[in-house]
């Protein structure tokens, strides 16, 4: 019988010569695990040569892993959103326009991946530690649907992921002062809602723990700003550190205002909206949502807006 190559390559985990199959390069024949055409290895391995005959005589060669993932800077630019044509960049642009949508995405370097969003890792000392890749929803959150991957897996990166704050880049760039959010998406729309601060993701709840300790040379410059479902997981961790830390997001959550797990970019996102004449005049007797529409004169013209209409 004539043998054929097996289309679904990626079916056998490992190739005879014991390099990872990962990336598809063994193409084992139809109804062989241990026999085919390597592309690594440049050799055809047939039945009749009798090499190997079960899996258990294979001999794995473990692939050497670096320390930490260094990325060139020319992957960031090869797949930087300039068309912003990713989900979430569109979502950027139906939320915020033209001109604040693109100050972001080239502030924190938003790239697009088959229109997911790639999340650029850079540290402090601009070292390109590696990239979330997430798939967004029309309305600015992530699919819940589709679990983020990571620029260095994707690729094939023989490297242990050394995870730094999504916008430590920016750290060194500007004389402000730190806020520290979970979400990759807020940390880049608070950074144009209150530009009183440089907005930092730790990436997750759980990561923050793992680089805390980074920010510590700031400790009197920072201040958390947990989802509302964080607070008391981040709280030890501020005080270890001496960071400040907010419980907006659990004042809002009991005054209905966000929903559980909402974060401070859910409420900016409702106060951005047109608002009811209730809000406008919370706003009104509010004195630290007034220093922040300062800050923002697009949405405090919104706001005068709306609010001089109810007044009437």
């Amino acid at each position: 019988m004539e043998l054929q190559l097996d289309k679904n390559r990626n079916r056998v985990k490992y190739c005879p010569c014991g390099k990872n199959n990962r990336d598809g390069k063994f193409v084992p024949y139809i109804g062989h695990d241990l026999f085919g055409y390597c592309h690594s290895c440049d050799k055809t391995l047939r039945p009749e040569q009798g090499t190997l005959t079960d899996s258990s005589k294979i001999k794995f060669t473990p692939r050497k892993i670096e320390p930490g993932c260094r990325i060139i800077k020319d992957d960031i630019e090869r797949v930087f959103d300039d068309n912003m044509q990713g989900s979430y960049s569109r979502f950027l642009l139906n939320k915020w326009g033209e001109q604040w949508a693109e100050q972001m995405a080239e502030t924190y370097f938003l790239g697009v991946h088959d229109t997911a969003a790639v999340f650029w890792y850079i540290d402090m000392d601009k070292a390109v530690r590696s990239a979330k890749i997430q798939r967004y929803d029309s309305d600015g959150h992530r699919d819940q649907q589709r679990n983020p991957t990571w620029w260095h897996s994707l690729n094939n990166m023989p490297c242990k992921l050394e995870v730094c704050f999504f916008g430590e880049h920016l750290i060194h760039e500007v004389d402000k002062k730190i806020a520290v959010v979970e979400s990759e998406a807020t940390a880049i729309e608070m950074s144009k809602c209150n530009e009183g601060f440089v907005w930092l993701s730790s990436g997750g709840k759980s990561f923050f723990n793992k680089i805390a300790h980074r920010l510590s040379d700031f400790s009197s410059e920072v201040t958390l700003f947990p989802d509302n479902d964080a607070y008391d997981l981040w709280k030890p961790i501020a005080d270890k550190y001496g960071y400040a830390i907010s419980r907006d997001c659990e004042n809002w959550y009991d005054q209905g205002e966000i929903e559980k797990g909402g974060d401070i970019r859910d409420y900016y996102h409702k106060i951005a909206e047109q608002v009811e004449p209730l809000e406008a005049d919370i706003v009104k007797i509010d004195p630290e949502w007034n220093d922040w529409l300062d800050e923002n004169p697009i949405l405090k013209k919104e706001w005068n807006l709306t609010y001089n209409n109810y007044q009437r």
